[in-house]
């Protein structure tokens, strides 16, 4: 888990340069390959790292891609609805029935996690998951809007 939240932190990061880049044809025929439904792509180039952000069916997406081409990590953001039923589940069991505020899920060659934002009517809940359903408590926030 540790190495995706350290990809994500490093993906996110990248996300400060703006500039719109020239991104190589090996990068944009994976991109095309990947995601044929993407709209409204921006792309960002962090050293030899292309970074596409986009939505694909309503869901907002960022991609990164290595200078070859290749996929190196994809992070999705979305809300309850999408999260696979294995998951609610394990929430369900373990947490009780709060409610899902958002998901970052982040993929990459060590496979998928999920950061999960829950909340009751006292606090807000950082929770990690893996494609399992195993989950782990990161943060426990007394919520300041009640």
């Amino acid at each position: 888990m540790k190495h995706l939240l350290v990809a994500a932190a490093l993906l996110v990061s990248s996300l400060v340069n703006a500039a719109e880049p020239s991104i190589n044809d090996r990068v944009l025929k994976s991109f095309n390959k990947h995601f044929t439904s993407a709209e409204d792509v921006s792309w960002t180039l962090v050293n030899k790292t292309a970074v596409a952000n986009f939505e694909e069916n309503d869901i907002k997406t960022t991609a990164s891609f290595n200078d070859k081409g290749k996929l190196v990590v994809v992070m999705r953001y979305y809300k309850a609805e999408h999260l696979p039923s294995l998951i609610k589940d394990a929430l369900n069991i373990e947490l009780g029935n709060k409610t899902i505020h958002g998901v970052t899920e982040v993929s990459n060659s060590n496979g998928i996690i999920y950061k999960i934002s829950l909340k009751d009517s006292k606090n807000y809940y950082d929770v990690l998951a893996d494609a399992d359903g195993n989950l782990e408590v990161k943060n426990i926030y007394e919520r300041a809007d009640k």
